[in-house]
């Protein structure tokens, strides 16, 4: 040890150190490389509860929370953030009616469609954000949804209406159970009456 910690302090070999010397230059060696791989295990563990703390709706996040949520909160590093992405997913939600006509065959059908008919995305994410809308408020059902209805089909006699919500697979499920995300988990639906147009 001692002639490794010479060479290492005088390659030339001069000034040859006194033992306690070669000790003490030892053991700040050994300090320092101790020190360095602590700070770097520090760091790694930090940056790594700064990328993933944002996004607590991640399986990631969710798995760390044990070992980084004290840490996080003791920083005050533990708030959201909100992400956006270009094509982002909206749990389905539809609206089902069957018209009753005074001329003709009964129509059923859904809107939107149950499977997206277009080549992007954000058409189809459009058209359940507007079904969204209608089924917000009775007033916007009567006055847009039924109305269109009324509009498309001059012999509607009456038409029932349902709301059809799905619900969406949480991460647990995709990652163990090999579904989608985009998949519905289950179909919730809900009688919305019968309406009839207004008189002219």
């Amino acid at each position: 040890m001692y002639n490794c910690v010479y060479a290492h302090r005088n390659p030339h070999g001069r000034g040859r150190p006194s033992l306690d010397e070669a000790h003490r230059e030892y053991r700040e060696i050994h300090l320092s490389k101790l020190h360095k791989r602590l700070i770097s295990a520090f760091l790694i563990f930090h940056l790594l509860g700064v990328l993933t703390a944002p996004n607590r709706s991640s399986f990631l996040t969710g798995s760390l929370a044990p070992v980084y949520q004290p840490y996080l909160n003791l920083l005050g590093l533990a708030s959201t953030w909100a992400f956006f992405a270009p094509e982002p997913f909206y749990a389905p939600i539809h609206i089902d009616y069957k018209i009753e006509r005074k001329n003709g065959m009964p129509v059923t059908a859904r809107f939107p469609e149950a499977d997206n008919p277009y080549f992007f995305r954000d058409r189809f994410n459009r058209r359940i954000s507007l079904a969204r809308f209608v089924l917000a408020t009775e007033g916007n059902l009567k006055g847009m949804f039924v109305h269109y209805l009324c509009a498309q089909y001059p012999d509607l006699q009456s038409v029932q209406l349902w709301s059809v919500m799905a619900t969406v697979n949480s991460l647990q499920q995709v990652q163990k159970e090999g579904r989608k995300i985009t998949d519905p988990a289950e179909l919730q639906t809900q009688v919305l009456g019968t309406h009839y147009c207004e008189e002219k």
